[in-house]
């Protein structure tokens, strides 16, 4: 009977090309690696090196065609950059990993791009992380149901709120199920399609945020330009947050900057950016979890 062991190790060099070699010049140590026994151990190398290689290339080709269909210009650059080699070494190492739902081109594009944020400077091209992380947005909007639900209420109910909000610094903000907020320092609404190399690097700025909100029934969202300021203040609209603390957290404890700060939470209210959720609403249940809360449209 096989061991659960077993089943990982072949998992593994169904998409490892250098734990296929080993297999085959160094078993002992694949072995010892996955505590195989020695019949599990010939049963694994028992595989027909030629069909294991082709397994190989059709996992690996959808996971690459996966984030070409998902962030476009940032493989194509990658491309350019360095022949693919930054994607292929990506997809050497979510293969092996079991912490991602890979069969979700989202949530698959959401660990490639956290992946690519944490390799060294030199192995990137300047501005490759904003374009990624803009695709990556737009691309989530795109196949979020709650954000197309938004959208929908909003041609619905087109009208919005019947005057000014003024936000109450004890609400609790929400941003807005078809909104998204990337800060940058690549102005990427300037970029050519197709993206080059030398369009990031002319395109660096000193770094200004985008808001991104999904349009019904249209593929391409609404994007707008945001001060960083406003981002991070949108940023910390997560529900569980007072308006008061979000302010502080971005502003600090200047009078006239937190009213400007709150002016922004309020106009974001206004436009239904943000849901405010009642202090009351929001406020911690006895036992430590918080009370559930229902956010209206403004």
């Amino acid at each position: 009977m096989t061991s659960v062991a077993f089943y990982e190790a072949f998992a593994n060099v169904l998409v490892s090309h250098d734990l296929l070699h080993a297999l085959r010049d160094h078993p002992e140590t694949v072995r010892a690696k996955y505590a195989l026994t020695e019949p599990e151990l010939a049963l694994l190398r028992s595989a027909a090196p030629d069909a294991l290689h082709l397994s190989q290339h059709m996992v690996r080709a959808k996971r690459a065609v996966a984030l070409e269909l998902l962030l476009p210009q940032t493989v194509r650059v990658l491309e350019e950059h360095d022949g693919g080699a930054t994607l292929s070494r990506y997809v050497d190492d979510v293969l092996c990993r079991s912490d991602v739902d890979i069969l979700r081109a989202v949530t698959h594009g959401h660990d490639f791009v956290r992946w690519l944020a944490e390799q060294p400077d030199d192995r990137r091209p300047v501005g490759l992380i904003d374009l990624a992380r803009f695709e990556l947005a737009v691309a989530d909007l795109g196949v979020d149901p709650a954000a197309a639900e938004a959208a929908l209420r909003r041609v619905q109910a087109p009208d919005g709120p019947a005057g000014p909000i003024e936000a109450d610094p004890r609400a609790y903000p929400m941003l807005a199920a078809d909104v998204r907020v990337v800060l940058l320092h690549c102005d990427v609404l300037a970029l050519p399609n197709p993206v080059h190399l030398s369009d990031l690097a002319a395109r660096i700025t000193e770094g200004h945020g985008l808001l991104l909100r999904k349009i019904w029934n249209v593929r391409s969202p609404a994007c707008h330009r945001l001060g960083i300021a406003s981002v991070e203040l949108l940023r910390r609209c997560d529900g569980r947050t007072p308006v008061e603390d979000v302010v502080a957290a971005v502003v600090g404890a200047d009078p006239a900057a937190r009213a400007r700060a709150r002016h922004v939470v309020s106009r974001a209210a206004a436009e239904s950016i943000v849901h405010l959720c009642p202090a009351e609403a929001g406020e911690r249940s006895p036992n430590g979890e918080e009370a559930s809360c229902e956010f209206a449209p403004l």
